[in-house]
């Protein structure tokens, strides 16, 4: 049996989809800073977006 030194992987949207969760913490984040709390689905909008 062949061993490997490395295995990867991509965990994030393949096996968990952890949209709802990085949503919240964007409407959390707002609250806590008196901002506008945008709705699920505007947070959820932003998830994944390049910084440019």
């Amino acid at each position: 049996m062949r061993r490997f030194d490395l295995i990867v992987f991509d965990w994030d949207g393949t096996i968990v989809d952890s949209t709802a969760m990085i949503a919240g913490c964007i409407r959390s984040a707002a609250s806590d800073l008196g901002l506008v709390v945008p709705t699920l689905e505007q947070a959820s909008h932003v998830i994944g977006l390049g910084l440019l």
